[in-house]
């Protein structure tokens, strides 16, 4: 299974079971680091919210990585640690 293949399964409420429609890459160093974030973000969401946030890319750029998701579904700070 992949890394990215393992947040998919992971957390199906916020990648709605598919990879992202925009590809992207993230080194593997980063996916502890997104397992702590996508987790973060999936307990922060009601069902509902969950309803309407969906994935669109995981990217690497400028040394670091990013979760892309569609305009108008919140907004998740995360500080390595916690997602409030």
């Amino acid at each position: 299974m992949t890394h990215l293949q393992e947040l998919i399964t992971a957390f199906p409420r916020i990648f709605k079971g598919e990879p992202p429609v925009i590809p992207g890459y993230v080194n593997a160093g980063w996916h502890p680091l997104l397992m702590r974030l996508c987790s973060g973000i999936d307990a922060l969401l009601s069902d509902q919210e969950a309803e309407q946030c969906e994935v669109m890319q995981v990217k690497e750029k400028f040394w670091r990585a990013a979760l892309l998701c569609p305009p108008g579904t919140g907004r998740a700070n995360f500080d390595g640690h916690h997602c409030t």
